[in-house]
């Protein structure tokens, strides 16, 4: 699962209150997440059902819920603008989908800037799919003139890709930049390759591969043009909606583009909370309590939710609430899980060891007394384990289609390359 790294003192900023270290390191954990490290620099392992906490300041947000400094949903304010896109209608044979946004006077301080980097590539790595799905880039909004436009180009285009001093052709990107060379396999089967371009004809960038050079953000840029490309527009809007919470809890300024897709028009990003009514019954069902209405609403409140009549108002960049029972999960973290006393189910059966379990323990404890090791991997693994790794040339072997991480994502074919990597990560206790 992916981690992400936390400035003490930027989180505490954030947050809006000096939090004593004993008790973040008590409260982290009980919000559903790992806590893998606590200094100036905290590490923190995120599921992934929760990809807003992908980034530093939904992290905060969650976490000023959480100790109750200040509860209930974020408002955001979004302001109508006449910046325009239009989606070419060539690109949707490559890379069909397309949303995107202005965030203004942001002050991006090297904090910003870290956090910023860190949910894009967490982004990409999770929600994003290693970019397959969904990727994002973010541009200098001073250098761009609109309106822009989302299309496809010959492979002996050229522009300048970010990072680099020369202009480089479309196909000269994939062969030879970094980037270029990790991500090809999402685009080399396609005739063109798609670009975003404004009116003066001015690359901002080459999705899902890399940015242009003349739109780069650096520490003087005060205003962002984002940009979201893919399949299927549920998940570039979740992705774009995170990225637009992170920005405004910086003190970014929002506002809409309309962007021309065919013969309809959109405008993003839509911060629109849903609306679920919340199931008091259920809720207590399932959790085995006697809570009232009002004790559940001060525990979603806690959990950043908005409250209105009989419902509950889920805020935008939550892209892992689907059912009431994802609610009923939240309340109980609310709630707070070392609070549920344990009690016996009330059931006639009872217990017992499985033979076959009980056969592979007498097994399991020879072995071991032949000074013979147990391993226990998964049958998951990833493709740079499997053979880059052991320097074994790259066979077919089944992939996962959805898979939830990069790290695991093909079955395995072999045994050895999971020992290997098991000794790898534990030669420090020798």
């Amino acid at each position: 699962m992916p981690t992400i790294t936390i400035d003490k003192k930027d989180l505490l900023e954030l947050i809006g209150k000096e939090v004593d270290d004993k008790i973040l390191m008590e409260k982290i954990p009980m919000m559903g997440t790992e806590l893998e490290s606590f200094d100036d620099e905290i590490t923190v392992e995120i599921f992934p059902d929760r990809p807003d906490m992908l980034s530093v300041e939904g992290f905060a947000l969650a976490l000023q819920g959480f100790l109750n400094i200040k509860t209930g949903l974020y408002h955001f304010e979004l302001s109508d603008s006449e910046y325009r896109a239009s989606i070419d209608e060539k690109v949707k044979k490559v890379r069909p989908d397309a949303v995107c946004a202005v965030v203004k006077d942001i002050e991006l301080n090297d904090a910003a800037i870290k956090s910023l980097m860190q949910v894009q590539e967490k982004l990409h790595l999770t929600h994003g799919r290693n970019r397959r799905r969904v990727a994002i880039g973010v541009h200098d909004l001073d250098k761009i003139d609109f309106p822009v436009c989302y299309t496809t180009m010959p492979k002996d285009y050229r522009f300048i890709p970010l990072e680099c001093n020369e202009e480089m052709n479309l196909r000269e990107i994939l062969q030879k930049h970094k980037k270029g060379v990790e991500y090809k396999h999402l685009l080399e089967k396609y005739e063109e390759y798609p670009l975003w371009i404004d009116s003066k004809e001015q690359v901002l960038s080459m999705p899902p591969i890399i940015n242009s050079e003349h739109t780069k953000v650096t520490e003087t840029t005060k205003s962002l043009f984002i940009d979201i490309t893919g399949y299927g527009l549920k998940y570039l809007k979740q992705a774009l909606n995170i990225l637009i919470m992170s920005l405004a809890i910086r003190k970014g300024k929002i506002y809409s583009v309309n962007v021309k897709d065919g013969n309809r028009e959109y405008r993003y990003p839509d911060m629109t909370p849903k609306r679920m009514e919340i199931d008091v019954a259920y809720t207590n069902k399932v959790l085995g309590l006697d809570l009232s209405f009002n004790e559940i609403s001060e525990f979603l409140k806690r959990m950043r939710y908005g409250i209105k009549g009989k419902n509950v108002l889920i805020p935008a960049y939550r892209a892992d609430i689907m059912h009431k029972i994802d609610i009923v999960e939240d309340v109980a973290i609310a709630y707070g899980f070392n609070n549920f006393k344990p009690e016996i189910p009330n059931i006639s059966t009872i217990g017992e060891n499985d033979p076959f379990e009980e056969f592979l323990r007498i097994i399991r404890n020879l072995v071991i007394g032949f000074k013979l090791t147990e391993i226990k991997n998964y049958i998951l693994t990833n493709k740079e384990d499997l053979f880059k790794k052991m320097n074994l040339e790259e066979e077919r072997i089944a992939e996962m289609q959805n898979a939830l991480t990069v790290e695991y994502n093909v079955l395995r074919n072999s045994l050895i390359q999971g020992l290997m990597r098991t000794y790898s990560i534990n030669t420090h206790y020798e």
